[in-house]
């Protein structure tokens, strides 16, 4: 069976949510040129810049939150989801700005000083963004079979999309935080970011988001390093041995159909685009 269109990524490759898949840094694409991708990576000093902090998953008072902890102890919430089935007044996901801004603030100052123009914050951004969204499409896809549960494999799999949705995404569409329509050339379609036909308003990031791809691996890979995503047993950028790929999938594509994606479901609550808080 030939893959559908709308699981592929730039250069035809597909979207692969099959069991153990995992995200590389370690670029196979053809098209890429290897000796400047290596070059970059070198730049980055991958193996040196790494956050003096890790990230923690917890799941109570019935919501998913995403901390830094330090060594000392000390804890800060980054980001978290609250379930719809679980809290119908309170639910959505919400971003830190306080703890995400200086991490924008120094990633580009290090990228910069490695000779990368290119600014890093709509990518940090998006994987941010996209890892919450998918603690939703796992709602969605185990409440339409029954009734909500996290474990905490599920951090893998939201790990996993959203490098790989950023990736595609942001290396195939032009970005823009006002929703409009783009023509022409590579980038076409509905702009928006950092799905096309939203607009994520959060504080310094670019009105409009031009990447070239050489310099979006170069971004992703610093950060997949700055979180140690090599070392990190829990947010193993990896699809769980679980996972169903096309039962995930219908899902996943739902929940990026935006203006739409209400009219797949019967959980009878607003478009999850109408519940993300910056706070």
């Amino acid at each position: 069976m030939e893959p559908s269109s709308k699981y592929m990524e730039p250069h035809g490759k597909r979207l692969r949510f099959f069991p153990l898949s995992i995200w590389n840094p370690y670029v196979d694409d053809m098209e890429m040129d290897p000796l400047r991708i290596e070059t970059s990576m070198t730049r980055l000093n991958r193996k040196l810049e790494r956050a003096p902090w890790s990230w923690k998953t917890s799941y109570e008072d019935n919501r998913i939150t995403e901390y830094k902890v330090w060594k000392d102890g000390r804890r800060k919430v980054l980001a978290y989801y609250i379930p719809y089935s679980l809290n119908v007044k309170e639910w959505g996901i919400y971003l830190l700005k306080d703890e995400i801004s200086p991490d924008l603030n120094y990633l580009n100052s290090l990228i910069k000083s490695k000779g990368i123009s290119a600014d890093i914050s709509p990518v940090y951004v998006s994987l941010i963004f996209l890892h919450e969204l998918t603690h939703h499409v796992i709602e969605d896809w185990r409440v339409s079979s029954g009734s909500f549960s996290y474990v905490q494999d599920d951090e893998r799999l939201c790990e996993y999309t959203a490098f790989t949705l950023t990736q595609a995404l942001l290396s195939r569409v032009q970005g823009s935080t006002s929703p409009t329509r783009s023509g022409g050339g590579k980038n076409y379609g509905v702009s928006g970011y950092p799905i096309p036909g939203v607009s994520l308003q959060f504080p310094g990031l670019p009105k409009e988001i031009h990447l070239n791809y050489y310099d979006l691996i170069s971004l992703l890979i610093t950060i997949y390093y700055y979180w140690g995503r090599d070392i990190d047993k829990i947010y193993k950028v990896q699809v769980p041995s679980w996972v169903d790929e096309e039962s995930f999938a219908k899902f996943l594509s739902q929940n990026l159909n935006v203006g739409l994606e209400e009219m797949w479901s019967e959980r009878r609550v607003s478009s999850v685009y109408r519940r993300i808080s910056v706070v």
